[in-house]
Parts: structure tokens; sequence; C-alpha cells
């Protein structure tokens, strides 16, 4: 879609796979994306992970700890609201209304002392994820670089999308995450290949919350455009040109 984007992430607390696993199984060496490197980083690569415990040493202690524990924790909470990149769009997932609540008020407190003029997207899909939902209606927030909040809800279908049964899109292993990412981003295997209907679960599932990533960022304010953004994305080839060359780039500071 053109966006560059900076995750700022880890790895899994509460799930089999957080986006550092499968990122670590792609080959990325998530140690290199550090302070020091990730200005000459970003501006290489449109997209940029960036490992939550080499930007705020404190998080990584407690990292063991929260994985034994299994449940939310404060650093679940607080870890998406301080990307330590300056960024003009986000979508933050919560795993409640009341915090989705919360978190758009924060969002919008920073948004008021903060001149970055940041616009912010907070969702809660019903059902339980903190994603906009393949199933049912997913709350969200929009809140505007001026603080201004607008509350809303959309369903797959206000993205032209069918719903789909949460145990089909479940994540799996880093392994078996990795694999289908890359089938997707090559169009390489049926299964996956993106059509003008019928999808797999898996492939609309990330279309749908691709397209609200278009919206939050400006692209447009339809979620169906958004879907067919993330669609000429993928069938283009430039979102895995996007993913090969954050790998290649952090694996040449792996070498050093």
């Amino acid at each position: 879609m053109g966006l560059p984007v900076c995750k700022h992430g880890g790895k899994a607390s509460t799930s089999t796979s957080g986006a550092g696993d499968l990122l670590k199984h792609l080959g990325v060496d998530l140690s290199v994306v550090n302070a020091k490197t990730t200005p000459e980083i970003v501006k290489n690569c449109q997209f940029c992970f960036l490992f939550a415990p080499s930007f705020h040493p404190g998080m990584g202690k407690v990292a063991s700890i929260r994985g034994q524990l299994g449940i939310p924790t404060i650093f679940n909470i607080l870890g998406p609201l301080i990307n330590p990149i300056p960024i003009q769009a986000r979508i933050l997932g919560v795993y409640s209304e009341k915090l989705g609540e919360s978190y758009a008020q924060a969002a919008a407190k920073l948004a008021e002392t903060n001149s970055a003029h940041v616009r912010t997207m907070v969702v809660f899909g019903e059902v339980g994820l903190d994603e906009i939902s393949p199933m049912g209606p997913t709350k969200y927030w929009m809140v505007e670089s001026d603080g201004t909040i607008t509350k809303g809800t959309v369903t797959p279908y206000d993205f032209n999308l069918p719903e789909h049964k949460l145990d089909h899109v479940r994540s799996g292993t880093p392994e078996e995450n990795a694999q289908i990412l890359y089938h997707i981003l090559r169009q390489d295997d049926p299964e996956f290949k993106i059509k003008p209907s019928q999808n797999h679960p898996i492939v609309d599932y990330i279309l749908m919350n691709s397209a609200a990533l278009a919206v939050v960022a400006g692209l447009t304010d339809s979620w169906p455009v958004g879907v067919e953004l993330a669609k000429a994305a993928i069938t283009s080839g430039n979102a895995l040109k996007e993913l090969e060359t954050f790998v290649e780039v952090t694996a040449s500071y792996s070498k050093q």
C-alpha cells in the first residue's frame, strides 16, 4: 500500500506465537534492531519490527515471568502505547471494551500533549479479540490527531468480506505461521491465492485488518477500498519485497 510500517512488539506471552516469534523464524535477528541501528534501517525498509526489550530493557527482564503467567499483564497494556519511533497513525487492539475506552482516552491525551499528530484507531472484537474480528461486530474508537474521539462498529460485511469462524483463523506455531505468510505473500499456493471471492479465511482476516490500517493512515475513508489496496500490495509482490528487504538488511547487521 506504500505505507512505511514500524511495528512495536515482542514475543508471545499469552499465545502460541507473537510477531517477534514469527519474524525470528523468518531469519530476522531481533537483537540488531535497536536505538542505534533503527534510524538507518527505516531509511532502507518500508517495514521494520521494533523488538520491545531492545528499546525498553525493563520489559526484557520480566519476559520470562510474563510467559509463565500466561495472562495479560500491565506490559501488554503499556507496550502498544510506547512505540519508540515517531509515527503518524496506528491501530491498537484491546481485549475488553472497558480497556478500549481507556486506550482511546490515553491516546487522546497523548495527542493533545504531543506535537507528532498521531491518528489512532483502537479496536475490540466483541468475541474477545484484540483485532478486527472475522466474526461478529468489532467496536472501534477513532482518535484524531487533535484528540477528538469517534466511536463506531464494523463487521466483515462493511469490508465486503464474509464472516469466518475463529477456529479457521487461529494462530499456529511460528513455523506454521511463517509458512502461511509466505504462501500468501508469494501467491504460490492455490489455497491461499487471492481470488475475487471465497478466499481462505486467513487471507480475508489479513485483508480486513490491513484495510483498517489504510483507513487510519488516510489512504482512503472506505473499508472496501482499503481491502482492494491490501490485495494490490500482495498480488503486485510489493508486500513480499518489503518483508524480504527487512530480512536482508537485518542480516547485514548480524554479520557486522
